[in-house]
C-alpha cells in the first residue's frame, strides 16, 4: 500500500525563564511544525485517527504555550523573587498522551534546551549553558547522546503511552544555576579624582536570563524503529513488548 506523508499536531512547547539572582518569571515559545509521520496500516484513517501530547505538572494539569510558569526560587528581604545561585531547585514535569476519542498509542521524546539570554532577552551565545544545570530521571526515560548538545538533551521515554496515560516518572528532577557564574569576571582599573586606583569588577551573569525550553513529542507506535527515526532522527532498539531499551 502506498505510503503517507502527512503532518498532524504532536508537539508542544513551554519555556521557563528566569532573572538570575533577581526576579522569576516564565514565559512561552510559541508552536513548533508538526511532525511528519508514515504507515502503510492507517493510510485510509489518518483523518480519524489522531497522536497529540501535553506537558503536564505534579497535579495533572496541562500546560499550554499560553501558561504563564513559575519556577521555584526564594525571596528576598523585600519579598521579591530570586534565584539563589549554586542552589538546587527541584522541578517535576510529566508527558501525557492526549489524543481524543481516536487516539492510538504513542511514543513520546522531550527535548529540553537550556541557554542564557541579555537583558533585552536576546539570547547570549558568548554565555556557557553549562553552567545551567539540569538534572534527570533515568529509569522510565533515556537519553539520546547523539542528538543532544551543549544547549539540548534529548529523551526518549522507554514505554508506550496509551490514550489518556501519563508517563509513571517526571524526566525532570531540577535545576541549579552553577555557582562558577561568579567566576566569570571582568576587572577594570581607573583612576578617581584624588589619584587612587580604582578596580571595578564587573560581572559576566550581572542581570542576564536563564531559560528552560521543553517540548514533548509523540510519534505512531507502529513501525516503531522506523516511525522514530523518520520523524526524531533517532536510532533506538525495541524489544518484544513494545520498550525502548537503547539508543544506538
Amino acid at each position: 500500500m502506498k505510503r503517507s506523508n502527512r503532518k498532524v499536531p504532536v508537539s508542544t512547547v513551554v519555556m521557563f525563564t528566569a532573572a538570575l539572582v533577581l526576579l522569576c518569571f516564565s514565559a512561552v515559545a510559541g508552536a513548533r511544525a508538526a511532525l511528519n509521520i508514515f504507515s502503510d496500516q492507517y493510510d485510509a484513517e489518518l483523518k480519524t485517527l489522531s497522536i497529540n501530547v501535553a506537558l503536564v505538572d505534579e497535579e495533572g494539569t496541562e500546560i499550554s504555550g499560553d501558561d504563564g510558569l513559575t519556577l521555584p526560587c526564594d525571596k528576598d528581604e523585600e519579598g521579591n523573587d530570586k534565584v539563589i545561585v549554586g542552589k538546587t531547585y527541584p522541578m517535576s514535569y510529566f508527558v501525557k498522551n492526549t489524543g481524543g476519542d481516536e487516539a492510538i498509542d504513542e511514543y513520546v521524546r522531550v527535548d529540553v534546551y537550556k541557554y542564557w539570554t541579555d537583558a533585552e532577552g536576546e539570547k547570549d551565545p558568548s554565555l556557557d549553558p553549562k553552567l545551567i544545570k539540569l538534572a534527570f530521571n533515568s529509569g522510565d526515560w533515556i537519553e539520546d547522546t547523539k542528538l543532544g548538545t551543549d544547549e539540548r538533551t534529548v529523551l526518549y521515554y522507554t514505554k508506550i503511552l496509551a490514550p489518556g496515560e501519563t508517563t509513571a516518572s517526571s524526566f525532570l528532577k531540577s535545576v541549579t544555576v552553577d555557582s562558577d557564574v561568579s567566576k566569570y569576571a571582568t576587572l577594570t582599573e581607573s583612576t578617581d579624582e584624588e589619584g587612587y586606583t580604582v578596580i571595578t569588577t564587573t560581572y559576566d551573569f550581572n542581570g542576564v536570563s536563564y531559560k528552560v525550553e521543553i517540548q514533548a513529542d509523540g510519534v505512531q507506535t507502529h513501525n516503531a524503529k522506523d516511525a522514530i527515526k523518520s520523524a526524531w532522527g533517532g536510532n533506538v532498539t525495541v524489544d518484544d513488548s513494545g520498550n525502548i531499551t537503547a539508543v544506538n
